[in-house]
């Protein structure tokens, strides 16, 4: 089956679901700061910053919280 693939309709498509979600997408990126920033306050109060282990485990959360919320 061959679908026909047009350019300028697939960004004017892109462009009609990103206007009708754009209040969504600015309220999960605002949120995916404050969390991420929340996120890294509590593990600097928490883990040292020489610990190789809480270092992964803080990436690992920020790779998790990221991922989560985009």
């Amino acid at each position: 089956m061959y679908h026909s693939f047009s350019v300028p309709e697939t960004i004017k498509t892109s462009w009609y679901i990103f206007k009708r979600n754009f209040v969504t997408i600015i309220v999960f990126s605002i949120i995916s700061v404050i969390v991420l920033q929340l996120l890294q306050v509590v593990i600097q109060l928490i883990i040292s910053e020489d610990a190789f282990a809480g270092r992964m485990l803080v990436g690992f959360l920020f790779i998790l919280t990221q991922a989560y919320t985009t």
